[in-house]
């Protein structure tokens, strides 16, 4: 994606998840810690911290996405159990 082309809120409603690749953990925080922020101001839900894949790894690839998206189905139905438990209309919510 060219995150310069979406104007403010372009990516309002949208539910994201940062990801990067590169070729080790040099910058493992740089989806957390630049993409998510972006996505964020973009108008977007960013669910959880990013996700950074080491391309030496491609053998485990379906491996590691699918413990990725383990760790993503958890975050969800602890904040679906979140908002279940607070009063109607609390914070905006409902």
């Amino acid at each position: 994606m060219f995150l310069d082309r979406y104007p403010a809120n372009g990516l309002s409603g949208v539910t994201a998840i940062p990801l990067l690749t590169g070729a080790d953990q040099t910058h493992a925080l740089g989806p957390t810690v630049n993409l998510a922020p972006l996505l964020v101001e973009l108008g977007a839900v960013v669910p959880g911290r990013g996700f950074y894949f080491v391309i030496s790894q491609m053998d485990r690839l379906d491996e590691i996405v699918q413990a990725e998206a383990d760790r993503y189905i958890s975050a969800f139905q602890r904040m679906g159990r979140i908002a279940a438990a607070l009063p109607a209309g609390a914070g905006g919510l409902a």
